[in-house]
């Protein structure tokens, strides 16, 4: 988001100003989050308008100036290059899954999610091949040079100087609603996980007056805060698609044990036809296209799962043997 601002502020990506900007970004989403749930879904419904209209627009005024020359494959690409790039691509479509993370609070999840997810990620994905065909028809082989900002450059060619604010902020606003849905779900899992035992208990206390994990939101955004400001946007977005990859490997796994266990299956849930066809292809998928990181990004994350997998077996330890009620009761005794 610094760069894209940066567009028209340089001063917001300078190295003395970036951690302000980010600090006051992190901490205002982090309170909208805490004073309510209802507070934090009003504004991602609306950052969410206000992201789709100079999109839809620059989709509209662009498709008549796209040449069909910029849109023809002039260079040749390995199976190594489609898989580098979909690490980098995958964080387009992360995040959709986090709604799940809310269905306790939703009526008829077992109907409503799925039908949610699948159409709202076939029309994200209507939406990024056509902002791609828009963006690469009238840049062409000039797109290299607008890599920070390639909306920006469009939006300037069909709408002038207006066109570069409208897109610029949307982008921004874009950012800011995909940051604020992370603040809102990601904390919850973190709660539920204390409640379950897997994570220290603290996190899953909840605000004595807006009744929210507030632990969970704040070191959750305390941590996105310093990770922004110290870190750079291409290895965030293939660290982070590598997290959310190991994840889905592990959901796709579950699936696959669940398929074995019929009692736990429902009719009324939603089941994915084809039956371990799906489950055994996506997990191949993702294996293939993890295996193109980069050596210190494979050592970064074995290092964070490692570290992950540690924390969850004290847990797990701590819990099974009671740890806290014996110190409990050694504490009670000497007081006493």
């Amino acid at each position: 988001m610094s760069k894209t601002l940066g567009y028209f502020f340089p001063f917001i990506d300078s190295p003395s100003f970036r951690p302000v900007f980010f600090i006051f970004l992190f901490g205002s989403l982090t309170y909208i989050n805490i004073i309510g749930t209802k507070s934090g879904i009003r504004f991602i419904i609306l950052t969410t308008i206000a992201k789709l209209i100079p999109l839809l627009l620059l989709i509209l005024f662009g498709v008549s100036h796209v040449s069909a020359a910029n849109l023809e494959w002039k260079h040749s690409f390995t199976l190594n290059d489609i898989g580098t790039t979909s690490l980098m691509l995958f964080y387009a479509f992360v995040g959709i899954e986090t709604a799940v993370c809310n269905s306790g609070e939703i009526k008829n999840p077992a109907r409503v999610m799925p039908l949610g997810i699948l159409s709202g990620l076939s029309l994200v994905l209507l939406l990024y091949i056509s902002i791609q065909i828009i963006t690469q028809g009238i840049l062409g082989d000039g797109l290299q040079f607008y890599k920070d900002a390639p909306l920006s450059e469009v939006s300037k060619r069909l709408f002038g100087l207006f066109g570069i604010t409208l897109v610029t902020v949307g982008i921004a606003i874009s950012m800011l609603g995909t940051l604020s849905g992370e603040i809102l779900a990601i904390p919850r899992v973190i709660f539920a996980g204390a409640r379950n035992g897997i994570f220290p208990s603290v996190f899953g206390k909840v605000h004595p007056k807006y009744f929210t994990p507030h632990l969970s939101i704040i070191v959750y955004a305390s941590i996105g805060c310093f990770i922004a400001v110290i870190g750079n946007l291409k290895q965030l977005v293939v660290l982070s698609s590598a997290a959310t990859l190991l994840i889905y490997l592990g959901v796709v796994l579950a699936a696959i044990k669940l398929r074995f266990k019929k009692s736990l299956t429902t009719d009324k849930g939603f089941v994915v036809p084809g039956g371990l066809l799906i489950p055994i292809v996506t997990a191949a998928i993702i294996v293939w296209i993890l295996s193109n990181l980069s050596k210190d990004e494979m050592v970064g994350s074995g290092i964070a799962l490692l570290v992950l997998s540690f924390i969850f077996l004290m847990m797990n330890i701590i819990k099974k043997r009671n740890y806290k009620a014996k110190l409990r009761k050694v504490i009670n005794l000497l007081l006493n």
